[in-house]
């Protein structure tokens, strides 16, 4: 059955601003990595750190469904370029606002106290933008990520919009697998990435280091029907840690407890690792030789580690089959 002109319109118009947003932030996304790139290349200047906090906000859903606190690091430098004084509270180009892990946001109140002498990395151009961190992070896939899934919903409606039209209709089914084959093609990216670096990790030297931050994170979700009573209620648990460790007489904080680790899980799971590292106890820390800020507690390539890139693969075929059948004309 064909919809009707008048909501065909409709449906394309509510569309519309879920693809304006959608490719405003792939477009600002893609325009964030590629000033990470030329970050790199910045010249450097001296920088204090002049704001170092953390704050925190609860958040829940109009219908009770989730709640959720969310930890945000609150870090400014101050800098000199040609006797004019700046000052910027980036970090890294794409960096994200705030994180459900507390450890995050409290990793950098460590890493960057009141105080502390560093180097920002500054647009030559415009001496203004500058980095604390220049280069690729990982934060820098969420925004075109995020644009990616707007793109997905408008396709959606180009679908529903275009069902009398075999060209338009094909046409968003193309965009509808193009965008899961997009994600797919992300995440196991990233997930490579992370396999690598725990393979890698076998082989770091060691040092002795001590946990100085443990913390379990709890959000919770609750089914639809939960809006009222007699809903089932989840929670999800994450154990969060922070050690510091010296190399060469410079001390370095981290968070990573192994490379691919979920963020969170059940309860048991999340005690367990808390249990295992309890805040004073010390530890052995293996650390890449390149970049000894990049450690791990423990080294190897995990099963946690198969989680990401096995959602992104599925991600991936799925987008590619959508394709092949709109290729063949299947739909």
């Amino acid at each position: 059955m064909r919809p009707k002109r008048h909501i065909r319109g409709a449906v394309l118009l509510a569309a519309s601003p879920f693809l304006a947003l959608g490719l405003w932030m792939s477009a600002k996304g893609i325009g964030n990595i590629r000033r990470s790139a030329q970050s790199v290349h910045f010249p450097k200047a001296d920088a204090t750190v002049t704001v170092s906090n953390v704050s925190s906000a609860s958040s829940r859903a109009a219908d009770g469904t989730r709640s959720a606190t969310s930890y945000s690091a609150n870090i400014e430098f101050q800098y000199q370029v040609n006797g004019a004084a700046y000052s910027t509270s980036t970090r890294h180009f794409g960096q994200t606002t705030g994180s459900t892990d507390s450890s995050e946001a409290e990793l950098l109140r460590l890493r960057y106290p009141i105080g502390a002498n560093t180097w920002v990395y500054y647009d030559p151009a415009n001496p203004a933008s500058a980095v604390a961190e220049p280069g690729f992070h990982a934060n820098l896939i969420w925004l075109p990520g995020g644009g990616l899934f707007f793109i997905a919903a408008a396709a959606f409606a180009l679908l529903f919009a275009g069902r009398d039209s075999t060209r338009a209709f094909r046409a968003g089914i193309a965009m509808f697998g193009s965008v899961f084959a997009s994600l797919g093609l992300i995440g196991l990216a990233h997930g490579a990435v992370e396999i690598q670096r725990g393979r890698a990790s076998v082989g770091w030297p060691r040092t002795q280091g001590q946990i100085v931050y443990q913390k379990i994170d709890s959000n919770q979700s609750r089914g639809t029907a939960g809006a009222g009573e007699g809903g089932t209620t989840q929670t999800s648990h994450g154990s969060h840690l922070i050690y510091q460790y010296q190399i060469a007489g410079r001390t370095y904080y981290s968070n990573q407890r192994r490379f691919g680790q979920l963020s969170a899980a059940g309860a048991d799971w999340a005690e367990e690792i808390a249990a295992a590292y309890p805040p004073g106890s010390p530890i052995a820390v293996s650390y890449s030789p390149e970049n000894p800020q990049l450690a791990v507690l423990e080294p190897g390539a995990g099963w946690e580690a198969c989680w990401l890139p096995g959602a992104a693969g599925v991600s991936l075929l799925f987008g590619l089959g959508v394709l092949w059948l709109a290729r063949r004309g299947s739909f």
